[in-house]
């Protein structure tokens, strides 16, 4: 019966509920100003008929809240009424298709009574034809079951603890404060695939083209292609030594085709620095390979670079 009546066209809704205010503010006019005569007439029946309008207006008042806990249940509970509303098709049909399709959508979709309120008085007053930029959900809420639930506790309580997501979700960076779980994978969420765009969604990581020789122009590469996002770091390392895991490394720069061919006499072995290329190279600012050189000293490694 909900699903019908916010299915039905602008002019019916609104009118239909003023028509109810009008209609109840009436019954009540009337009821106030013939409460003597009413309480009169009731007084005078017999026991047995006031039984029985007692007995009637406890099931009136037991239907309606009947009604209201089923229409309560139906529109925080079931998907079916989210799912009614023909601008949720796309989302729902990705949703559906996802390891999340067990949960109820307010079950991470959390508002408040008068924000659920305001945001049917927009549906019926503007009826849009698509879902625009909404409140994000927390990362307390995703926590709730990826860190602290019970099912699969300890995989994600390793993906809390891998490089990237410590260094954006466990910074003191200001300019990583407000990162949350959304920030990144808010366009995936309702089918939790993780995409190229995963990392410039929210405007963070945009035009960081590479520069460095050859790989100039490269478009086609995943951050994660270099960055081992999913590396895992101690629990009681420090941001930087989170971050530093994320630097490109041997296995990382020698996983493309062109770079094993330049460095064929390459020895990991002999290498003083620990096979982590991305120390003194970084190939989203610079566009030779001598320019690491200026990094020798600035890396806090040598205090000058001809130092050995």
């Amino acid at each position: 019966m909900l699903r019908f009546f916010f299915n039905l066209p602008q002019w019916i809704q609104i009118g239909g509920f003023f028509l109810g205010l009008v209609a109840a503010a009436f019954a009540a006019v009337w009821l106030w100003r013939h409460r003597r005569a009413i309480a009169a007439w009731v007084a005078a029946k017999p026991r047995a008929v006031k039984v029985g309008i007692t007995a009637g207006a406890a099931a009136v008042i037991l239907l309606f809240a009947g009604f209201g806990t089923v229409s309560w249940n139906y529109m925080q509970h079931d998907n079916a009424f989210c799912s009614g509303c023909h601008i949720m098709k796309g989302p729902f049909q990705r949703f559906a298709g996802s390891k999340h399709d067990s949960l109820s959508c307010h079950d991470c979709h959390q508002q408040s009574i008068f924000a659920s309120a305001r945001q049917l008085y927009l549906w019926v007053a503007n009826r849009p034809h698509e879902i625009r930029v909404h409140s994000k959900v927390p990362t307390s809420v995703c926590a709730s079951c990826h860190i602290l639930g019970d099912q699969e506790k300890e995989k994600w309580r390793r993906i809390a603890t891998t490089a990237g997501h410590r260094v954006h979700l466990g910074s003191d960076s200001s300019a990583l404060r407000g990162v949350q779980c959304t920030t990144c994978h808010g366009l995936e969420v309702h089918q939790f695939v993780p995409v190229n765009s995963t990392c410039g969604q929210s405007g963070c990581h945009t035009n960081t083209e590479i520069r460095l020789g050859k790989m100039a122009g490269q478009t086609g590469l995943h951050c994660v292609a270099c960055h081992e996002f999913t590396a895992d770091v101690p629990l009681l390392a420090t941001r930087d030594s989170a971050a530093g895991t994320l630097r490109p490394g041997a296995p990382q720069c020698l996983g493309c085709h062109a770079m094993r061919a330049m460095l064929a006499d390459f020895d990991p072995a002999r290498d003083p620095h620990k096979q982590t290329c991305g120390m003194c190279h970084n190939p989203h600012t610079q566009t030779r390979p001598a320019d690491a050189l200026k990094s020798c000293a600035s890396a806090g490694c040598h205090a000058d670079w001809r130092a050995e």
